[in-house]
């Protein structure tokens, strides 16, 4: 297994949190897949593929990462977002329970 460098798993993220968006606009669209593909210049076909492979929730294992003090103290006041299973996006504000936070991806995982 190759260990991904942080430039690598931020254009994964980026990647999915684009087609994320996309998949979620087109469902509150009312248009078709083709028309709204054709309307934000989106090739039909790469959409029904990350459209499948969010569904079937493949698109990357979560991985939790500690995060310096230094770069805590500077997003102080900006929530943190946490994506579980390309479904769900938590935000973390300042000051929350780490046991109030596992609870909840326990919950969200089915646990």
């Amino acid at each position: 297994m190759a260990i991904e460098t942080p430039d690598k798993q931020t254009a994964v993220i980026d990647r999915h949190e684009f087609w994320m968006r996309h998949i979620n606009a087109w469902k509150h669209s009312g248009q078709t897949r083709a028309v709204y593909c054709e309307h934000h210049g989106l090739s039909l076909q790469r959409f029904a593929y990350w459209r499948k492979r969010l569904k079937e929730k493949t698109c990357f294992s979560p991985t939790l990462v500690r995060i310096p003090h230094e770069i805590m103290r500077q997003a102080a006041t900006s929530p943190i977002r946490v994506v579980v299973d390309a479904r769900y996006v938590i935000e973390v504000g300042d000051g929350f329970s780490s046991s109030t936070l596992a609870r909840v991806l326990d919950v969200v995982r089915g646990r």
